[in-house]
């Protein structure tokens, strides 16, 4: 293995995470939806034809903001390449430019009804993992009430010395 250079002075050190594994508080459900992120867009473009914009709104009203639009798009043309999606230009706007408009095709349909039921394990899992949540935190609460209510009944001892 090659020696490591040493640090410019001054310097902070690069933080090392995975960029799987969301960093500290306020982090956006995108950060954890990651691979139901495709089944998502299947689903919300299958309902309507939307735009890129339309769709990221869309995800905001189901609580997932993606940080990056980037996010977004390369998704986009990851499913567009599977021909799970199609689009075309869209320039009937008053305003602004032409639109790139996404439908979905039948072979997304089919992607979408083959991914249902992993959504819905996904989603019972979830679910089970906030109910085991709640418990651990109803248990670790009872657990400092019944140490506190031990620490008012038992005389404080003094140290003769």
């Amino acid at each position: 293995m090659a020696p490591r250079t040493p640090r410019p002075s001054g310097t902070a050190p690069r933080a090392v995470r995975s960029r799987n594994v969301p960093k500290g508080e306020g982090h956006d459900a995108a950060s954890f939806v990651g691979p139901l992120l495709q089944p998502l867009l299947l689903l919300l473009i299958g309902e309507q034809p939307v735009h890129g914009y339309g769709l990221a709104d869309r995800l905001g009203e189901l609580g997932i903001k993606p940080k990056r639009a980037s996010t977004l798009y390369r998704d986009l043309r990851d499913l567009e390449e599977r021909k799970c999606i199609a689009s075309s230009w869209d320039a009937s706007q008053t305003r602004g430019p032409a639109r790139r408009v996404y439908r979905l095709t039948a072979k997304g349909r089919r992607e979408l009804d083959a991914l249902m039921p992993m959504v819905a394990r996904v989603s019972d899992a979830l679910l089970e993992a906030q109910a085991r949540h709640a418990d651990l935190k109803a248990a670790a609460a009872r657990q400092a009430q019944l140490k506190a209510a031990r620490n008012e009944v038992r005389p404080r001892r003094r140290h003769s010395g």
